[in-house]
């Protein structure tokens, strides 16, 4: 077998690299398969050894560039076409008239239990948990402390639970669904 100058350099040159560029691949594109970077790093060197300077800077930008192909790659979503949608048997996740009925009815009650609280309370428990304030914004808002809006909250949710607990219609106790 003829050795060439390019197996020298090879052996000479970029060889003695590889554990460094191991290392770095460990470091820092630990999910990519190492062997297929250093091979194909490897592929591209072999290309350009003759303009090659400086072998360990270009090795590690060709190493560098590699990852970050694939990593591209890895972000294509493939789109494949379906002749036929109504096969998917997807269901209709829009709201049934009855589900859109019985939500009217549970807001309608969520008033009335609201309705019964005293008005400071009504206000903290409304801008906490139905339009979402922060405790800290509801607090400067209304002019109160965070505790006296934590106490709010508390004391509405008790009293609202109790409304519910004595009505006779009230709703079933529902999970709620992960969105």
């Amino acid at each position: 077998m003829r050795t060439t100058t390019l197996d020298i350099w090879f052996a000479t040159r970029i060889l003695p690299l590889e554990p460094g560029l191991r290392g770095w691949l460990a470091r820092h594109a630990n999910d990519i398969d190492p062997d297929d970077i250093i091979q194909e790093t490897y592929a591209r060197l072999a290309k350009e050894q003759a303009g090659i300077r400086d072998a360990k800077a270009y090795m590690f930008a060709v190493a560098r560039s590699i990852v970050i192909e694939q990593l591209r790659q890895r972000r294509v979503v493939k789109i494949v076409p379906v002749p036929d949608l109504e096969s998917l048997s997807v269901a209709d996740e829009a709201p049934t008239h009855e589900s859109d009925l019985i939500s009217r009815q549970d807001i309608g009650l969520l008033h009335a239990a609201l309705a019964q609280l005293p008005e400071k309370c009504r206000q903290v428990l409304t801008l906490r948990k139905v339009d979402g304030l922060s405790q800290k914004l509801v607090a400067r808002r209304l002019g109160l402390s965070e505790s006296t809006v934590e106490k709010h909250v508390a004391a509405g949710i008790k009293r609202c639970a109790a409304w519910f607990a004595a009505r006779q219609d009230a709703p079933p106790a529902r999970q709620m669904r992960k969105q």
